[in-house]
């Protein structure tokens, strides 16, 4: 039954790797291809559910800039946003800096914004949706509140009714956002308080440099976008699939590459593989002669060598996923341990297609020997030495 044909099958491998060393060194040059496809796998997959996740949180919303230099945007500008068809609401924000004056202008941690809100909705700022682990948002227009991350709450030791100093003016925190666990934008180590407040802190009215049009329900935010362009010439637009566009064409193109250096691992191991093989079948030349002799058909003998190519591939593969989990399950400990969030992600779906890439891999690089095992002339076999 099957269970006999299963164990008959484990049997030949082992006989197979104990009868050629080689063989071992083909299943590592498997391996290490499979590892290697792997690692790299679980980082796109890892982007590729990150885009998928900001997509969904920001699919009702463009994002609004000016096209280079001009006038800063205005409240006269937002009003009219609002009055565009399929408009529900409009975000301001305005960029204040970072925290500790000192810091480097390109510091991610500590950074102050102001936000203007009639819904009490973020914008393009928040990659994704999120909820308040404690407390709740800003009060419309307030000038003493400041609402913060995850992170900024975490680093600089920030509880509910706590104090946080930005710019020698303090502010009450009343709410702290949960963690964005997949977070490649800078809102976890963010403090967020009114545009009122920021003109004060900044001493001069605040600059609104990102404006997000909350798009109402029954509408296309694509076609909302360009009903903005065509009410505020000299501004650009960009909804959430937009954006996710952009960033998969960078991650293409970093695949692509990927892939040109993989592709040199997987034809090491290909070809460790029909060298093996083709041993292999040297090696049994008398026993496949035998086999064709008392009635084998060429097929049986093509599949059964196909099937030991198939086998070896099948275990590199198999050992390649088993050496790249711990490596990306340490990687993720190493990253949520610095930053607070993972960076890779290794699926079934990834796990699976390795292995069945690598024995079909092994099943490919196995036709040229099992094509030459299928055509030996039975007489001539019987002969070999």
């Amino acid at each position: 039954g099957g269970a006999t044909y299963a164990a008959r099958g484990f049997r030949r491998l082992i006989y197979l790797i104990r009868r050629n060393a080689r063989s071992i060194l083909t299943v590592g040059g498997i391996v290490i291809g499979i590892f290697a496809v792997v690692v790299l796998g679980s980082l796109a997959e890892y982007l590729n559910g990150f885009l998928n996740d900001a997509i969904q949180g920001s699919s009702d919303k463009v994002a609004i800039r000016q096209e280079g230099a001009g006038v800063p945007f205005g409240r006269s500008t937002a009003r009219i946003v609002c009055r565009v068809p399929g408009v529900r609401g409009v975000v301001l924000t305005g960029r204040g800096g970072p925290l500790d004056e000192e810091a480097s202008e390109f510091e991610v941690t500590g950074r102050f914004f102001g936000i203007e809100s009639p819904t009490g909705e973020y914008g393009f700022e928040m990659p994704m949706e999120v909820d308040f682990a404690q407390g709740r948002n800003l009060a419309p227009g307030s000038l003493v509140e400041v609402v913060v991350g995850a992170d900024l709450a975490e680093d600089y030791d920030l509880s509910l009714g706590g104090t946080l100093a930005i710019r020698e003016r303090d502010f009450t925190v009343v709410g702290i956002w949960e963690r964005i666990p997949q977070d490649l934008s800078e809102f976890n180590s963010c403090a967020y308080i009114s545009l009122d407040a920021l003109a004060l802190v900044l001493g001069e009215p605040a600059s609104i440099d990102l404006m997000t049009a909350l798009v109402a329900s029954g509408h296309d935010a694509q076609e909302v976008a360009q009903a903005i362009e065509a009410e505020l010439p000299g501004i650009e637009t960009m909804t959430a699939q937009e954006q996710a566009g952009e960033i998969r064409q960078v991650l293409t193109v970093l695949i692509a590459v990927m892939a040109g250096l993989l592709s040199i691992a997987v034809f090491v191991g290909s070809v460790s593989v029909v060298n093996t093989m083709i041993i292999a079948v040297h090696e049994r030349t008398r026993e496949i002669g035998l086999k064709k002799a008392v009635g084998a058909e060429d097929t049986s003998i093509l599949a059964e060598v196909l099937a030991d190519a198939g086998k070896l591939g099948g275990l590199g593969g198999i050992l390649g996923v088993l050496a790249g989990w711990p490596v990306v399950v340490g990687i993720n400990l190493y990253a949520q341990h610095e930053g607070g969030f993972t960076i890779m992600t290794l699926t079934p779906r990834l796990a699976v297609g390795a292995v069945i890439f690598s024995t079909l891999l092994g099943m490919v690089a196995g036709l040229l020997p099992a094509w030459r095992a299928a055509r030996l002339d039975p007489v001539v076999a019987l002969r070999t030495e």
